[in-house]
Protein backbone atom coordinates (compact mmCIF):
# COMPACT_ATOMS: atom_id res chain seq x y z
CA UNK A 1 0.00 0.00 0.00
CA UNK A 2 2.71 2.74 1.02
CA UNK A 3 5.48 0.93 -0.50
CA UNK A 4 7.84 4.18 -0.90
CA UNK A 5 11.71 4.19 -2.16
CA UNK A 6 14.75 6.03 -0.62
CA UNK A 7 14.20 8.77 -3.07
CA UNK A 8 10.85 9.55 -2.15
CA UNK A 9 11.50 9.17 1.48
CA UNK A 10 14.03 11.44 1.01
CA UNK A 11 12.17 14.19 -0.64
CA UNK A 12 9.31 13.71 2.50
CA UNK A 13 11.88 14.26 4.62
CA UNK A 14 13.61 17.71 2.61
CA UNK A 15 9.75 19.16 2.61
CA UNK A 16 9.26 17.81 6.56
CA UNK A 17 12.24 20.05 7.53
CA UNK A 18 11.58 22.83 5.42
CA UNK A 19 7.74 22.81 6.94
CA UNK A 20 8.87 22.38 10.43
CA UNK A 21 11.99 23.85 10.42
CA UNK A 22 15.03 22.26 11.99
CA UNK A 23 14.56 23.12 15.36
CA UNK A 24 11.31 21.40 15.67
CA UNK A 25 12.25 18.79 13.86
CA UNK A 26 13.51 16.32 17.16
CA UNK A 27 10.44 17.16 18.73
CA UNK A 28 8.19 15.78 15.86
CA UNK A 29 10.12 12.77 15.11
CA UNK A 30 10.13 11.85 18.82
CA UNK A 31 6.04 12.60 18.61
CA UNK A 32 5.80 10.62 15.64
CA UNK A 33 7.48 8.00 17.28
CA UNK A 34 5.77 7.15 20.48
CA UNK A 35 2.50 7.66 18.15
CA UNK A 36 4.10 4.20 16.25
CA UNK A 37 4.93 2.54 19.61
CA UNK A 38 1.38 3.29 21.05
CA UNK A 39 -0.62 2.32 18.28
CA UNK A 40 1.54 -1.00 18.31
CA UNK A 41 0.50 -2.13 22.01
CA UNK A 42 -2.92 -1.11 20.85
CA UNK A 43 -3.11 -3.43 17.80
CA UNK A 44 -1.79 -5.86 20.05
CA UNK A 45 -3.86 -5.37 22.88
CA UNK A 46 -6.63 -6.00 20.64
CA UNK A 47 -5.47 -9.01 18.76
CA UNK A 48 -4.73 -10.76 22.09
CA UNK A 49 -8.82 -10.00 23.43
CA UNK A 50 -10.42 -11.32 19.93
CA UNK A 51 -7.80 -14.22 19.78
CA UNK A 52 -6.95 -13.81 16.55
CA UNK A 53 -3.42 -15.11 16.91
CA UNK A 54 -4.57 -18.06 18.52
CA UNK A 55 -7.19 -18.98 15.35
CA UNK A 56 -4.53 -18.44 13.06
CA UNK A 57 -2.57 -21.30 15.15
CA UNK A 58 -4.71 -23.68 15.25
CA UNK A 59 -6.01 -23.06 11.49
CA UNK A 60 -9.06 -24.31 11.57
CA UNK A 61 -10.11 -23.80 8.08
CA UNK A 62 -6.76 -26.20 6.40
CA UNK A 63 -5.18 -23.20 5.32
CA UNK A 64 -1.72 -24.26 6.22
CA UNK A 65 -2.28 -27.71 4.81
CA UNK A 66 -3.87 -26.02 1.19
CA UNK A 67 -0.72 -24.25 1.19
CA UNK A 68 1.51 -27.21 1.18
CA UNK A 69 -0.66 -29.51 -0.85
CA UNK A 70 -0.30 -26.68 -3.57
CA UNK A 71 3.20 -26.05 -2.43
CA UNK A 72 4.03 -29.42 -3.53
CA UNK A 73 5.61 -30.03 -7.43
CA UNK A 74 3.64 -32.37 -9.60
CA UNK A 75 5.33 -35.60 -10.54
CA UNK A 76 6.77 -34.99 -14.07
CA UNK A 77 4.70 -36.03 -17.19
CA UNK A 78 6.32 -38.09 -19.75
CA UNK A 79 6.36 -36.54 -23.01
CA UNK A 80 4.03 -37.64 -26.00
CA UNK A 81 5.34 -38.64 -29.22
CA UNK A 82 2.78 -37.41 -32.10
CA UNK A 83 2.35 -38.77 -35.40
CA UNK A 84 3.02 -36.78 -38.19
CA UNK A 85 -0.52 -36.35 -39.22
CA UNK A 86 -1.11 -35.36 -35.09
CA UNK A 87 1.81 -32.54 -35.20
CA UNK A 88 0.46 -31.30 -38.29
CA UNK A 89 -3.02 -30.87 -37.12
CA UNK A 90 -1.39 -28.97 -33.97
CA UNK A 91 1.42 -27.12 -35.15
CA UNK A 92 0.21 -26.24 -39.62
CA UNK A 93 3.41 -25.31 -41.66
CA UNK A 94 1.55 -22.45 -41.92
CA UNK A 95 0.75 -21.76 -38.75
CA UNK A 96 -2.46 -21.79 -37.15
CA UNK A 97 -3.37 -17.83 -38.12
CA UNK A 98 -2.77 -18.42 -41.50
CA UNK A 99 -5.45 -21.86 -41.86
CA UNK A 100 -7.81 -19.77 -39.90
CA UNK A 101 -7.72 -17.01 -42.25
CA UNK A 102 -7.79 -19.24 -45.51
CA UNK A 103 -10.64 -21.05 -43.88
CA UNK A 104 -12.36 -18.34 -43.06
CA UNK A 105 -12.05 -17.11 -46.66
CA UNK A 106 -12.95 -20.51 -48.34
CA UNK A 107 -16.21 -19.99 -46.22
CA UNK A 108 -17.06 -16.24 -47.50
CA UNK A 109 -16.45 -17.73 -50.91
CA UNK A 110 -18.89 -20.28 -50.79
CA UNK A 111 -21.80 -18.52 -49.02
CA UNK A 112 -21.24 -15.67 -51.97
CA UNK A 113 -21.48 -18.44 -54.67
CA UNK A 114 -24.41 -19.93 -52.89
CA UNK A 115 -25.93 -15.95 -52.27
CA UNK A 116 -24.82 -15.44 -56.53
CA UNK A 117 -26.83 -19.17 -57.27
CA UNK A 118 -29.61 -17.99 -55.18
CA UNK A 119 -29.66 -14.74 -56.60
CA UNK A 120 -29.51 -15.57 -60.30
CA UNK A 121 -32.51 -17.74 -59.93
CA UNK A 122 -34.59 -14.82 -58.49
CA UNK A 123 -33.29 -12.91 -61.38
CA UNK A 124 -34.35 -15.80 -63.90
CA UNK A 125 -37.92 -16.04 -61.95
CA UNK A 126 -38.40 -12.24 -62.23
CA UNK A 127 -37.73 -12.24 -66.12
CA UNK A 128 -39.52 -15.14 -66.97
CA UNK A 129 -42.59 -14.52 -64.20
CA UNK A 130 -43.69 -16.98 -61.93
CA UNK A 131 -45.06 -20.33 -63.52
CA UNK A 132 -49.04 -20.97 -63.40
CA UNK A 133 -49.82 -23.95 -60.96
CA UNK A 134 -50.12 -26.55 -63.69
CA UNK A 135 -46.68 -26.06 -65.20
CA UNK A 136 -45.46 -26.55 -61.66
CA UNK A 137 -47.44 -29.58 -60.99
CA UNK A 138 -46.52 -31.18 -64.57
CA UNK A 139 -42.42 -30.36 -63.71
CA UNK A 140 -43.18 -31.78 -60.43
CA UNK A 141 -44.50 -35.03 -61.95
CA UNK A 142 -42.00 -35.61 -64.48
CA UNK A 143 -39.24 -35.00 -62.04
CA UNK A 144 -41.01 -38.27 -59.78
Amino acid sequence: MFSMGAGELVIVLIVLLIAVGPGKMPTLMQALGKGLREFRRASNELRKQAGIDELLRDDPLGVRSLQRDIARAPAPRRPVALSEEDRLREQPDGGVDLDDARARVARRRAEREQSSEATADREQEEAVGPLPREELSALSEDDA
